[in-house]
């Protein structure tokens, strides 16, 4: 089965599987499970995460009344918001999206780092939940991007802001980026 598919508005979806390849996290902190829509022309994706029960923050936040954690939900929205911008550069670059998978290394040249986020939680998230994690860029230069986020779980706004995201150089803890081995 192809990880591409239409969508309605002229955009397209990703499956988990090209998701992983598009980004450097991994489980248990990749954030979000799928691109449900991407449109190039308006700046805009659409990520789905889903809680499950056995999800390692769960279980500690809190016993008996578990919730997922409001700062995990920001960090689901600048994933999601940081893979639009990945998707972005590799259509600028003239990448099909077929070919994403193949061609990122070529855009993974800097690491995203979030910047600056102003977010407000309007309602808790619980295991069984699907949250959508919507981005829409606002602002974008070489080195910086600000989007306007929103998460929704079932049509209800959960939590909404603003998120600015910088582009820096790869590093090794430890090393300055002038002891790095160029590429």
């Amino acid at each position: 089965m192809s990880s591409l598919f239409t969508t309605a508005d002229r955009g397209f979806a990703l499956d988990g599987l090209t998701v992983r390849s598009l980004m450097p996290h991994a489980y248990p902190f990749q954030m979000f499970d799928k691109v449900k829509s991407y449109d190039h022309e308006k700046g805009r994706i659409v990520a789905i995460k889903n809680i499950a029960q056995n999800d390692p923050f769960i279980q500690g936040h809190f016993p008996g009344n578990p919730i997922f954690p409001g700062v995990l939900i920001i960090e689901a929205l600048a994933q999601a918001a940081g893979c639009g911008w990945v998707i972005y550069d590799l259509m600028e670059k003239g990448v099909a999206p077929e070919d994403f998978a193949a061609e990122v290394k070529e855009v993974m040249t800097m690491a995203t780092i979030l910047a600056e986020s102003k977010i407000k939680h309007t309602n808790p998230v619980f295991p069984g939940d699907q949250i959508e994690l919507e981005a829409f860029v606002e602002f974008r230069r070489a080195d910086m991007c600000r989007c306007k986020v929103c998460a929704w779980v079932d049509g209800r706004e959960v939590s909404k802001g603003q998120l600015t995201m910088a582009k820096i150089p790869w590093q090794t803890p430890g090393k300055a980026a002038s002891e790095l081995p160029s590429s």
